[in-house]
């Protein structure tokens, strides 16, 4: 959108109004690492009479119109004093930082304006991802319109290509049969009807009365900390004392048993800005206050700043050895039940517990067992134009029920989808051989492994047995492991879409459980489409299985209820997910990965942006993330949740 660029400075630092501008330049203001995402945008600048003149951003200097400009007699002035005597223009905002071009000129912020329809390449932040699925959400109905308006729009039939070729396409949308997988029953903890939920076909339950199936003894979580980070707003610190004591209270309703220290926390109010510097202060307050290491720290944050809460997970995990809890002030405000019950979800995965588990009558004693171990696994990567290493991030089962995953992440060179062979052989064999083998497998090895692997095209489906599943296997056989394989990969990125011609939700979405695995899937392959959730907004988009290995030769039919079974025991949701949570999972824990680099939020770090086509490029070296503080808690547990 073109306009002010400093319109755009307010936008992406998340600031009030240009009044806060100058305030970016402050020492250790992390607001100020967003304007790199200005990098790369055409500028005009209209400094000079009758010319408008083009630029590419090349950075925001971290200087006002006093930064020294050089010339080439060796003279030096200021950005301010040559726009004066050279241009008889006297800047309004000298304090506002300077952009300097590709080009090397430096020219003052607010002479410039963006051109307009210019391809954003960063990831949107919360505010804007939020904005853009509210209007990217299109009910089945109007998507269905849309399609046929499509379809008519194209008209084949009078298509002169196609007719010379004696083709011709039926408009007609395909029938496919499907049919709906019985669904599950939760258990919670406690006994008695109240234990248990029935969500038939709703895909959708409550915590009202409900305890976690599995909660940390009163010797494991012994003590907590709560810092109210500062930001823009004055703190009602009544408000915050009444959610910290409503959140404990509420968490011995969901069945823990508390101890004096859950009860009455440390609360820590700091002046420091400095997420390290606030993070430690409040692990050294909660631990002086209960002569003991708390197990958790609780942050509530005044506004969403990605940076700011990276900063926390960062330090948090690999310097201080915990896992930590960020809530939002506005939700502290209204301590409402149902909010404080979702984040007790989170908090509660943390420590070690889950929520609850799913079972029908065909599988009340579990579809696995203490032999069988499940592995997630995905690549993220940096956005196009950004030289970010890619992230991979693995999964593996904690408990028979496979409900709890621990994960591990690592760098996984640049843009290289399938993981490397040292990533596999460090970390999936160390969370198994240190995690799964001694909480699951009683000491022995998995006699089966079912991989779940996801964000691969049909064309890498070859690369990940050639690759993936071979180095796990030579890993295994280092330890005179031999395990069969269970090989699936998940997929989200296709343009299948199922609408029912009766039968459906009140939206007319697919119903949970929906299963399509004849009409539209390939005939000499083992795939199949799954609709697992109930869609909030929007057309339901199944997930796309397909079963590269079944070493085991498992029956489809218990793959198919494995994922839909397992999608309603996602640790952080009262409803079913759409993806089959391990991967789910090694999906989070990817995106996660990024606040463990080294450069995290620095404006230099490795993702400045970068030629796409620029040679070498595959050849990036990158160092490995941070090791987390203390492997032997964080690891086992779902830190990344």
């Amino acid at each position: 959108q073109s306009g002010p660029l400093s319109r755009a400075v307010v936008a992406v630092a998340r600031l009030k109004d240009e009044s806060e501008i100058q305030r970016l330049l402050a020492p250790n203001n992390p607001k100020f690492y967003d304007l790199r995402r200005l990098k790369k945008l055409r500028v005009i600048a209209a400094h000079r009479k009758g010319a408008e003149d083009e630029y590419v951003i090349d950075s925001i200097l971290r200087q006002d119109s006093s930064h020294q400009l050089r010339f080439r007699d060796g003279s030096t002035k200021s950005v301010a004093q040559y726009f004066q005597t050279e241009h008889n223009i006297r800047l309004k905002y000298p304090g506002w930082p300077v952009v300097q071009m590709t080009k090397k000129a430096v020219l003052p912020l607010e002479l410039l304006k963006l051109k307009d329809n210019q391809r954003y390449t960063f990831k949107l932040d919360e505010n804007q991802t939020s904005q853009m699925i509210k209007r990217a959400v299109t009910p089945p109905s109007q998507r269905w319109a849309a399609i046929q308006a499509g379809v008519d729009l194209i008209n084949w039939s009078a298509d002169p290509f196609i007719q010379n070729y004696g083709m011709s396409i039926d408009k007609r949308p395909i029938s496919a049969k499907a049919r709906l997988l019985t669904n599950p029953k939760l258990q919670f903890g406690g006994a008695g009807a109240s234990s248990q939920a029935d969500p038939r076909t709703s895909g959708r339950w409550d915590l009202k009365g409900k305890k976690f199936a599995s909660i940390p003894p009163t010797n494991v979580f012994t003590t907590w900390g709560v810092c109210v980070v500062p930001g823009r707003f004055q703190v009602d610190k009544a408000a915050v004392e009444r959610f910290v004591k409503a959140f404990a209270q509420t968490y011995g309703v969901h069945g823990a048993s508390l101890p004096p220290a859950m009860m009455n926390p440390a609360i820590h109010y700091p002046s420091n800005p400095d997420p390290a510097s606030f993070a430690q202060e409040a692990f050294t307050a909660a631990g002086n206050k209960h002569k003991q290491k708390p197990q958790i720290l609780m942050f509530i944050l005044m506004d969403k700043n990605s940076v700011v809460y990276g900063k926390i997970k960062r330090y948090c995990e690999c310097k201080l050895g915990i896992p930590s809890q960020c809530v939002q002030y506005a939700h502290v405000q209204k301590a409402q039940p149902q909010y404080i019950s979702n984040v007790l979800m989170k908090f509660n995965a943390k420590l070690g517990g889950y929520t609850n588990t799913a079972f029908t009558a065909q599988t009340v004693k579990g579809i696995l067992d203490n032999s069988t171990v499940v592995i997630g696994a995905d690549v993220s990567h940096s956005a196009p134009g950004l030289k970010g290493p890619s992230m991979a991030a693995m999964t593996v089962s904690m408990n028979v029920q496979g409900t709890r995953y621990a994960a591990a992440v690592e760098t996984n060179g640049y843009r290289v989808e399938m993981i490397t062979n040292e990533n596999i052989e460090k970390h999936i064999m160390s969370l198994i051989r240190n995690g799964w083998m001694n909480r699951v497998g009683q000491g022995k090895p998995p006699a089966t492994v079912v991989y779940f692997r996801d964000g691969v095209s049909e064309g890498q489906f070859a690369q990940v047995i050639d690759q993936e599943v071979a180095a796990m296997k030579n890993a295994f056989a280092k330890g005179n492991i031999t395990s069969k394989f269970v090989v699936i990969i998940a997929s989200k990125r296709h343009h299948v879409r199922f609408f029912p011609q009766s039968g459906g939700d009140k939206n007319n979405n697919a119903l949970p459980g929906t299963l399509v695995e004849t009409g539209v899937t390939q005939p000499y392959e083992n795939d199949f489409y799954l609709c697992a959730h109930a869609a909030i907004k929007g057309t339901a988009r199944p997930v796309h299985y397909n079963v590269l290995l079944n070493e085991p030769s498992w029956p489809n039919e218990k793959i198919q209820t494995l994922i839909y079974e397992h999608s309603y025991q996602y640790i952080r949701a009262t409803t079913p997910v759409s993806l089959f949570p391990a991967v789910y999972y090694a999906h989070i824990a990817s995106l996660r990965a990024a606040h463990h680099s080294k450069g995290f939020g620095v404006a230099d770090d490795a993702q400045s942006t970068v030629s796409p086509s620029a040679a070498g490029d595959a050849e990036l070296v990158f160092p490995p993330l941070l090791p987390m503080a203390n492997p032997a808690v964080m690891n086992p547990g779902m830190w990344y949740i």
